[in-house]
């Protein structure tokens, strides 16, 4: 897949200001791209049902829902995807994550145009040398900065969408699991993070992980 002379490529974000300036940068590279755009989680799956894609540029964070849950569905029916994880939030806090999840690289915002190209090459084309861009912008860490490492993934899942406010019985039925056990998980994520409401734990991931 990667030698593919004319490389599909899916840019999924739900700003199409990113997905426009993304593919101008993409297409300076000089070479032959088709790109495919995706601003919801139904656009990501009907490219990819529709399309040979290549390699999807992916965002972590969506009205309907995080790339976190989303990488091990793309890479279970479209194992040969590439998938990079193009966000502003803290790489710290996600890069570990989302390369365990299946994802081939993290790229920041934050960095500079050519570190995006460089990084976008090197995974597309199997370079060896390391995947992830750096940040062109160094953020100093609070004590606070590893806290969020404290959560499993499913926990990271659900407490994405509890601050952005979605109720118990929508997560269940978005992450396919009991309401009571999504309760289990909600005690869990409050006892790890020592926090007590949805407004604590927005606050931390206000500190902790890039989330405005």
């Amino acid at each position: 897949m990667s030698t593919t002379i004319n490389p599909n490529i899916l840019i999924a974000d739900d700003h199409a200001i990113i997905r426009n300036g993304l593919e101008m940068l993409l297409s300076s590279i000089g070479k032959k791209f088709s790109f495919f755009h995706a601003s919801d989680k139904v656009e990501i799956f009907d490219n990819l049902k529709e399309n040979t894609i290549d390699l999807i540029v992916l965002d972590l964070n969506f009205e309907d829902g995080n790339a976190i849950t989303w990488i091990k569905e793309i890479k279970t029916v479209f194992p040969e995807v590439k998938i990079i994880i193009f966000s502003s939030f803290d790489e710290s806090v996600y890069k570990n994550r989302v390369l365990s999840l299946g994802a081939n690289a993290f790229i920041s915002k934050l960095s500079m145009p050519e570190e995006i190209i460089l990084a976008f090459e090197q995974t597309l084309y199997d370079n060896e040398i390391a995947l992830t861009a750096k940040k062109s912008i160094k953020s100093k860490k609070s004590n606070k900065s590893s806290l969020l490492n404290v959560l499993s993934n499913r926990e990271m899942e659900i407490a994405l969408l509890m601050i952005k406010g979605v109720a118990n019985l929508e997560i269940s039925n978005k992450l396919n699991l009991r309401k009571s056990t999504v309760s289990t998980y909600k005690q869990r994520i409050y006892d790890k993070l020592n926090v007590s409401s949805v407004a604590g734990l927005i606050e931390i991931f206000k500190v902790n992980s890039g989330i405005s």
